[in-house]
C-alpha cells in the first residue's frame, strides 16, 4: 500500500480528551491528515499526567501518557479562539478540511460563531462532529457530562454489581468509548453520502445516547415483560458456573463460562469429579443457578491451585470457554497479543523527555489490503504551527511571527514557568499500593516490555 486509504482527507479534532479525539484518532490511524486544535491558555489536561518513570521534565507538558495514546498520528495548531484573528484563522482550516469534530458543550461553539449553522456556508461539503454529554438540544442539551456521569444516565450503572448492591460505576469513562466507534461510523458514512451527493452535514452525537445501545437487551426486555433485570455480578441467567475464579502466580484470575451441561460433565472431569459436583442439584443448569454461591465457593477451591494461563489452555482444548484475567500489565505480555503484532513501538521526539520508545495499542482491525498504522507520535504543543499555517493557509513568516507576538498562536502553555511537579520516590509509590491508589507497582515493567535489555 502506497497511499493509507484516508489519506486524501483532512481533519480538525477541537475535541476535549478522549470522547471526540479518539473518533479522529482512529481516522488518523488510517491515514488521514489530523490537525488537532490545542491552546496554550487552556492544554488538554491529558498532556499533564503520568509521566515517563513518573517523573517530569522541564517540558512535562509534552510528556502525559494519555495524550501520546489519543493523540497519536496528529498535528498540532495552537489557536486562541478568545481572539477573533484565532476564529477567523480556525474558519480558514474548515473551508479546506473534510471533516470537523468539537466535544464542547452547545453554547461554547456558539459563543464563537463555530456552531454548524454559523459555518457551514464556508464549505458546503464539510462533515461536521458534535460529541457531548446528551446532544444539542432537549432539557439536558447544556448539562456538563463526564463518562461516569452519562454512564450512570444511561442504566449501566444500575445493572453493574453484585444482587442487592448499590449502583456501580466501571472503572473507566465507559460512554467515552462505545461513543467513539460509533461517532467514526457516522463520520464514514455521512463521507460517503458525501461521495455520492457532495453534501455535507451536521452529526448531532449524543454520549448520553450511545451508552443505551450497550444495555439494550435491558431496555427491550423492560418493554416487553414490565420486568427491570437485576444486578448479577459475575453470574449468568442462563450458565453456571460462570465468574472469575483465583489462580496461583500471575495472572492471579480466571474467568469460566459452563453453557451446559455437556460442558459441565467434561469441567467434573478435570476437577477428578470430587463429591460436592454429585450432588444431584448440580446436574441442571436450574439446579447449579440455584446454588450459584456454594457452587463459586468450590470451583474457587480448585482453581487456587491452578496456574491462569495453564489452566485456560486445558478447559479451552476441551471446550469450555475460559481466558486468564489480565490486568495492564499481564495484557502487554500475552503471547497471543504479541504473536499478533498488536503493540506498536513507537519513539519520540527527543524533547518529549523521556519518553523515548514505548508500545503503543495498534489499530483494532487487521486489513489485508488497506491497514491502519501508527505514521506520528502525538505532538508537541503547536509543534506544526508554521507548517499548517503556512503550508496550508499560505501565511507568511512575517505574518506568522505577529499572530506568535499577539499571543494567537505559539508553543508554550501560559504557566510554562510553573516548575513540574515531583517525581513519587519508589517507596511513596508502593506506599499508594498500601492505601489503594493504585493496585500494584513492578520496578522491571520496562524490562519487562522490552524497553531495556
Amino acid at each position: 500500500m502506497t497511499t493509507p486509504p484516508l489519506g486524501h482527507l483532512r481533519i480538525i479534532d477541537c475535541g476535549i480528551v478522549q470522547a471526540g479525539p479518539l473518533i479522529t484518532r482512529y481516522l488518523g490511524d488510517w491515514g488521514a491528515q489530523v490537525i488537532r486544535i490545542e491552546s496554550r491558555n487552556r492544554p488538554d489536561g491529558s498532556r499533564t499526567s503520568h509521566y515517563p518513570e513518573n517523573t517530569p521534565g522541564k517540558e512535562y507538558w509534552n510528556q502525559g501518557a494519555i495524550f501520546h495514546e489519543q493523540m497519536r498520528n496528529k498535528l498540532s495548531l495552537c489557536l486562541e479562539l478568545d481572539d477573533p484573528e484565532g476564529v477567523e484563522i480556525l474558519k480558514q482550516l474548515m473551508a479546506v478540511s473534510d471533516v470537523f469534530e468539537e466535544s464542547f458543550p452547545p453554547r461554547v461553539m456558539k459563543k464563537f460563531g463555530l456552531d454548524y449553522d454559523s459555518v457551514k456556508h464556508i464549505n458546503p461539503g464539510l462533515i461536521y462532529i458534535s460529541t457531548v454529554g446528551y446532544g444539542h438540544g432537549g432539557p439536558y442539551g447544556d448539562y456538563r457530562n463526564y463518562g461516569m456521569v452519562s454512564e450512570a444516565m444511561s442504566g449501566i450503572s444500575f445493572l453493574n454489581g453484585y444482587e442487592k448492591d448499590e449502583p456501580m460505576r466501571t472503572s473507566v469513562p465507559y460512554t467515552d468509548h462505545p461513543s467513539t466507534y460509533m461517532g467514526f461510523l457516522a463520520v464514514m458514512s455521512a463521507l460517503e453520502h458525501r461521495h455520492q451527493t457532495g453534501e455535507g452535514q451536521w452529526i448531532d452525537f449524543s454520549q448520553y445516547e450511545a451508552g443505551i445501545h450497550m444495555i439494550g437487551d435491558a431496555y427491550v426486555e423492560y418493554s416487553l415483560t414490565g420486568e427491570i433485570p437485576t444486578q448479577q455480578g459475575n453470574q449468568h441467567d442462563d450458565m453456571a458456573p460462570h465468574g472469575v475464579y483465583p489462580c496461583i502466580g500471575d495472572p492471579g484470575w480466571i474467568a469460566i463460562a459452563i453453557r451446559n451441561d455437556v460442558e459441565w460433565e467434561m469441567l467434573k472431569q478435570l476437577m477428578g469429579e470430587p463429591d460436592w459436583s454429585n450432588n444431584p442439584l448440580m446436574n441442571s443448569i436450574t439446579g447449579r443457578i440455584s446454588a450459584n454461591n456454594e457452587l463459586d465457593n468450590h470451583i474457587s477451591s480448585w482453581t487456587k491451585e491452578q496456574q491462569a494461563y495453564e489452566l485456560q489452555e486445558v478447559l479451552q482444548n476441551h471446550g469450555i470457554a475460559a481466558g486468564a484475567v489480565l490486568d495492564h500489565s499481564t495484557l502487554q505480555i500475552d503471547p497471543h497479543i504479541k504473536a499478533r503484532n498488536f503493540y506498536k513501538m513507537v519513539e519520540h521526539h527527543e524533547k518529549q523527555e523521556r519518553v523515548g520508545k514505548r508500545s503503543f495499542p495498534g489499530p483494532s482491525a487487521k486489513m489485508t489490503e488497506t491497514p491502519g498504522d501508527i505514521f506520528r507520535h502525538a505532538p508537541m504543543l503547536g509543534q506544526h504551527n508554521e507548517e499548517i499555517l503556512g503550508d496550508i493557509l499560505g501565511y507568511s513568516p512575517e505574518e506568522i511571527e505577529r499572530l506568535i507576538e499577539k499571543g494567537v498562536t505559539g508553543t508554550l502553555p501560559i504557566f510554562h514557568n510553573v516548575p513540574a511537579p515531583k517525581p513519587l520516590t519508589p517507596e511513596q509509590r508502593l506506599n499508594m499500593v498500601g492505601q489503594g491508589k493504585i493496585s500494584s507497582f513492578n520496578p522491571d515493567y520496562r524490562k519487562q516490555l522490552g524497553l531495556d535489555d
